[in-house]
């Protein structure tokens, strides 16, 4: 579906009628003076053709508020947005309509809403889900139905991330409500030099033809990425995550900061190292560092101040100040409302001259507009260099943004291109992992795992090295798989914060992990988190499972020494919930209903040590984009798994019965064998339970 399609559905029969009251929130959008360049869409639901409600997802920084900008501008709808209105509930709709219109037009919106003769625009609507409970967002989307039940055209249409719209495509689809779900499209070859050529102005040039040959090598490394062969034609993965405005508009900025293309054409054709994708955007936000500090910073701010200093001492000052890093620190700074004082000039009087010039220079930096990141690129990258140098203000300067704003997928290519040997603060894990979640898409599964690397030297003798692996699964295929891999360090009497939101993770660490939120911490179906002490820190646990999820993922386990819990409400939507603690601790209604007794492991060592390297095997199966139970073949067979002699010779048995397949590159399991071989259900297994034919079937393995 295009875009005039999509407006042309939404505007249909619709009148116009003026607001009395508008709020920031709540208004008519103006009508756009910049260019628009349309998105395309891929119905994901669509079996009406003009539903009540149309849904439209898309992964983060895709374009989505622009949209609903120009659809309420163009259309002269109402346009709700919910990352700026106060927390919904019960009757939100209703009474903000009541404030908004006179007494003398209530009848006509309502009735026009009802029909679908009027409608509204609500955008945010994940912004809007994290700042109330679960209960109050369904009572809004109550309000929806209400409102709209029996329409035959559109009334609304709400813009918002995947996950969130999975779940109300569902809920409103349960509530009889004719629903359309849509997911925006990345751009292809032509959308993207057509969105460039607009906002560079560069084709109509005098050096349109320069011009042309950057812009295009620039989108063909990112299309080689993409490219099943090496063809020269995209497939249908080009630009699949890179193929969205904050990209093009970091391509955009490059082209119109470097009006010299011969220089650009020379940077990024010279030979990198790794993912091209992640190799070329990195080379673009340091091309434009670098240009800032070489013909804006140095030659107007420090060349003046260190004239008469020796030669010696002027270059090194030339050389330390105003680099990559100390330039996205001091924009995190800008970004929060802050100004960063770093002292890199050791002259007192020249370091206060130098930090006074710099107050009018950061406002005009390129990476940003007014107190924001231009871009999610530019922000990405912003914070991966300053998480990176691992120094005590720029994590907390990135702890204090991430607890304002919105994370970003970008942050974990960025963060694998940038950090020193794939480095990460442990402070940074829930970053980390929140980040990785937002490649989720209507065809793109994420899967997350945690865990400490046996064997391995630290910096200290009590210190663990944690392995936080990232696998992001595109379409149905298993061989479509982009894999992240970070190490961190993790200190004796450490703690871990994960957030307030999980999905498809394993998470196993010695140390105190916790997870907070205001409202509510929600975790989605596969969960799984083992520690030391577990503490839940909210008034609200909400369990979920993504459509046709397989019947042995629809579990969330629990496992550890001691549990604390703040939680008085728990949602288990039909997922299993297993809280494991060991014999003698306690907890608290109402999650007490839910924990199963930790089971003693077998005594005898050759046994305790099968039954531990069985469990390391299977549990690192996971479901594929909802498909089979799969595990890439060296993942098993390398030594922390399968790879010493026990764990072969549990594996080869494994193998022979059937419980696990072995085709090309992957392992497959099948979770019904487990049962029948083992006498105990995989997810059993996967909590440490045991079971007599179990032990019986370990021991009758020779290793």
């Amino acid at each position: 579906m295009n875009f005039h399609n999509l407006k042309s559905i939404v505007a249909t029969q619709k009148s116009a009628i003026d607001m009395r009251t508008s709020t920031e929130s709540f208004c008519v959008a103006p009508k756009r003076d910049q260019p628009y360049i349309e998105p395309t869409f891929s119905k994901i639901e669509f079996s009406t053709e003009k539903p009540a409600v149309i849904l439209i997802s898309a992964v983060g920084a895709t374009g989505k508020t622009t949209l609903a900008q120009v659809l309420s501008g163009d259309l002269g709808l109402p346009l709700l947005d919910l990352g700026k209105h106060k927390p919904v509930g019960d009757n939100t709709l209703t009474g903000l309509l009541t404030t908004a219109f006179s007494v003398a037009d209530l009848s006509s919106v309502f009735a026009g809403i009802s029909k679908g003769s009027y409608g509204l625009i609500i955008d945010g609507v994940d912004e809007g889900r994290s700042k109330t409970t679960e209960k109050a967002f369904e009572a809004f989307l109550d309000d929806v139905v209400r409102l709209c039940a029996g329409s035959t055209n559109p009334s609304f249409v709400l813009l918002g991330r995947t996950q969130i719209l999975d779940d109300c495509w569902l809920y409103l689809t349960d509530k009889g409500i004719a629903t359309g779900l849509l997911s925006i499209s990345p751009f292809d070859l032509k959308s993207a030099q057509t969105y460039i050529d607009k906002f560079t102005g560069g084709s109509q040039s005098a050096q349109a033809h320069q011009y042309s040959e950057v812009r295009d090598s620039i989108l063909k490394m990112l299309m080689s990425a993409f490219t099943d062969g090496g063809g020269s034609s995209p497939d249908s993965k080009f630009l699949s995550f890179i193929g969205y405005p904050p990209v093009l508009d970091a391509i955009v900025t490059l082209l119109r900061q470097e009006p010299n293309y011969y220089r650009i054409q020379q940077e990024i054709e010279k030979p990198g190292s790794g993912d091209v994708e992640f190799e070329l955007l990195h080379r673009i936000a340091t091309y434009i560092l670098t240009r800032e500090k070489e013909q804006k910073v140095l030659p107007n701010v420090i060349r003046p101040l260190v004239d008469e200093m020796p030669s010696a001492a002027k270059e090194e000052i030339c050389a330390a100040v105003f680099d990559a890093g100390e330039q996205c620190l001091r924009l995190l700074s800008h970004c929060l409302g802050k100004t960063a004082h770093l002292s890199k000039i050791t002259e007192p009087l020249i370091n206060e001259k130098y930090e006074e010039h710099l107050l009018t220079f950061i406002p005009e930096h390129p990476f940003i507009a007014g107190r924001q990141f231009r871009n999610a690129i530019f922000e990405a990258f912003a914070l991966a260099s300053v998480v990176s140098a691992f120094s005590e203000q720029g994590v907390k300067l990135a702890l204090e943004y991430w607890g304002s704003h919105r994370y970003n997928y970008h942050f974990v290519y960025l963060l694998q291109r940038i950090a020193r040997e794939r480095s990460v603060p442990i402070a940074c894990l829930q970053a980390l992992l929140g980040s990785a979640l937002e490649f989720k898409s209507q065809t793109t599964a994420v899967q997350l795992f945690v865990g400490v690397v046996e064997g391995e030297g630290a910096a200290g003798p009590a210190d663990e090295t944690v392995q936080t692996e990232i696998e992001i699964i595109m379409g149905t295929e298993q061989e479509n798989l982009k894999k992240f891999s970070f190490e961190s360090l993790l200190h004796p009497g450490a703690s871990v914060h994960l957030g307030h939101q999980l999905a498809n993770a394993i998470i196993s660490l010695p140390c105190d992990l916790s997870m907070s939120g205001i409202q509510e911490i929600e975790l989605t179906a596969p969960v799984e988190i083992s520690a030391s002490r577990i503490n839940l820190a909210a008034p609200g646990l909400v369990l979920k499972q993504e459509p046709n999820l397989r019947r042995e993922d629809k579990h969330v386990v629990l496992e550890a020494d001691n549990v604390e819990s703040a939680v008085n409400t728990v949602l288990t939507n039909g997922v299993e919930l297993r809280v494991v603690l060991p014999e003698g601790s306690s907890l608290t209604f109402p999650l007490v209903k839910y924990v199963r007794r930790e089971q003693k492991l077998p005594q005898d060592p050759a046994l305790r040590e099968k039954y531990l390297r069985l469990r390391r095997i299977l549990v690192q199966f996971r479901s594929h984009s909802r498909g089979s139970l799969a595990k890439y073949r060296v993942k098993i067979d390398n030594e922390r798994v399968a790879g010493n002699q026990v764990g072969q010779a549990i594996l080869q048995r494994l193998l022979a019965d059937g419980i696990l397949t072995l085709d090309g590159r992957f392992y497959f399991l099948q979770p019904d064998s487990v049962d029948t071989h083992l006498g105990i259900s995989w997810l059993d297994l996967r909590t440490g339970s045991t079971s007599e034919k179990l032990l019986a079937y370990l021991s009758s393995i020779e290793t």
